[in-house]
């Protein structure tokens, strides 16, 4: 019975001993964001509460945490939570290291978690508009290409009488205009003054006019170009004038519109007659320089491949007749290399290169019995890879044969006042039939077809639809006309 007594009490002082600590809370709030975290954590048993709240007139969630604080008690004398000066002694210091160490783990990972996340975001924001803004640029210049459609005929006309004399007098005067194809009223554009139109290029907006005088003139000739789809021309370089009748000055030989639409490029005759320097000129600042110099009289420049930095020319005589163009040349602007691109024994004024320079088409005519070419007319396609013609058709008529490019880079050909293109599998399809003779092919699409046709002193400008099959006059003119083609806008 004493045993029994005995192991009575002894399980009362354990239970006493190992009771459970009465849990006495000191509750602290803190903002992580703000890191307002100015309590320590006084004891080991402490916890921290995650709260979310939704802030005021606000969906926004705010996080705070609290800080809870458990103080231990054996027995009924209850110690303090609150750290004073004398609990802290050299015992507890490794107590007080564990709980910052606490606050460390739990309150860094945080902050650099929200760094790590404000430093992506920030450097996804700040690379976006950079690559948006190459990629809307791209966009925006095709689009604007895509929105480009056929605006008018650009030509010059002779306004006064010519009045040739042998004391060396100017020509007439010539003023430009523009004719809208929609049949409008034409439009009045700039005034080139007494000059003879020469050489021509276009390319959609752009145009380039060269100018020739006579030695009564004021200056020699001259470069014009307009960037408003015809509407004005401004001056971009003016040559050598003659100094006497018996002088030419410089002569421009031939002059073409760069691929990318931002140069124009020109081949020069110095005054003396040697040699020929092909030049460059940005239509911006009229900035001029020399590309290469050749020693031949003549250099008719085809065709400036900007993307590739390559200009396409023949060379010969020039103002003396007897070039053939059959033997066609290219050069790069970087290294100065001249290479032949091909050549044959038939006379080949018309090539026409399409948009991407890798096909030419070319008109080879037969030798007649003067200066220039007849009949039969071999329409030959050269491929720039392969550096092989392939016949597309054989004409054996009087008339000239018109060749080209439609604006889907087929090629196409005129025979016996047909307009006839060939598509991809050598089918030939006739897109426009003329009631009267074909003078010129300004553009041909899948809905429409552009053209002059009659005779030179009397002849018509014609806008065909071929959905409706209707034909819209756009210009009358004559021999005092002097077309350039058909601007876009």
């Amino acid at each position: 019975m004493e045993n029994d007594l005995t192991n009575e009490e002894e399980k009362l002082n354990n239970q006493k001993d190992n009771q459970l600590p009465v849990e006495q809370t000191v509750q602290e709030d803190f903002d992580v964001e703000a890191g307002n975290l100015s309590t320590e954590i006084p004891k080991e048993n402490s916890t921290i509460t995650k709260n979310t709240v939704n802030t005021q007139n606000t969906t926004e969630l705010k996080t705070s945490y609290t800080i809870t604080h458990v103080n231990e008690n054996k027995d009924d004398n209850t110690k303090s939570s609150e750290p004073t000066d004398s609990q802290d002694s050299d015992a507890e210091k490794p107590k007080k290291s564990k709980k910052k160490l606490l606050i460390f783990i739990i309150i860094v990972p945080l902050i650099v978690g929200g760094v790590a996340a404000w430093f992506f975001l920030g450097s996804k924001k700040a690379e976006a508009p950079q690559g948006n803004s190459n990629q809307n640029n791209q966009q925006t210049e095709q689009t604007e290409t895509q929105d480009l459609k056929p605006y008018a005929l650009a030509y010059s006309y002779q306004t006064e009488e010519a009045d040739f004399t042998p004391d060396c007098s100017p020509p007439p005067a010539q003023q430009s205009f523009l004719s809208p194809i929609d049949g409008s009223e034409k439009i009045k554009s700039t005034e080139f003054g007494n000059i003879i139109v020469g050489d021509t290029s276009l390319d959609k907006q752009k145009v380039v006019v060269v100018s020739y005088s006579g030695c009564g003139a004021a200056e020699g000739q001259t470069v014009w170009f307009s960037q408003n789809s015809g509407k004005s021309y401004d001056k971009i370089y003016s040559a050598k004038k003659p100094e006497s009748s018996e002088s030419l000055g410089e002569q421009i030989t031939s002059v073409a519109i760069s691929s990318d639409g931002k140069s124009v490029v020109f081949a020069l005759l110095e005054s003396s007659g040697s040699k020929n320097t092909v030049k460059e000129v940005n239509p911006e600042n009229k900035e001029v320089k020399d590309l290469f110099i050749i020693e031949q009289r003549g250099v008719f420049i085809r065709g400036y491949d900007k993307a590739n930095n390559k200009i396409y020319y023949f060379v010969g005589c020039y103002n003396c007749g007897g070039v053939n163009f059959n033997k066609l040349y290219v050069r790069s602007v970087e290294s100065d290399k001249e290479e032949v691109v091909y050549e044959h024994n038939r006379i080949g004024y018309q090539t026409v290169f399409n948009k991407d320079f890798t096909k030419i088409l070319v008109n080879k005519e037969s030798q007649g019995d003067g200066i220039g070419g007849g009949p039969p007319y071999d329409i030959e396609e050269f491929n720039m890879e392969t550096k092989l013609f392939k016949n597309l058709e054989i004409i054996n008529e009087k008339d000239v044969v018109i060749i080209g490019y439609t604006e889907k880079q087929e090629p196409y050909y005129t025979s016996q006042n047909k307009i006839v293109k060939k598509v991809e599998d050598g089918t030939k399809i006739t897109v426009y039939n003329s009631p009267k003779t074909i003078l010129n092919v300004f553009l041909v699409s899948e809905d429409q077809v552009i053209i002059s046709e009659g005779e030179y002193n009397n002849f018509e400008v014609n806008n065909y639809d071929s959905k409706d099959k209707s034909t819209k006059l756009v210009f009358k003119g004559d021999e005092k006309t002097k077309t350039f083609g058909i601007t876009w806008k």
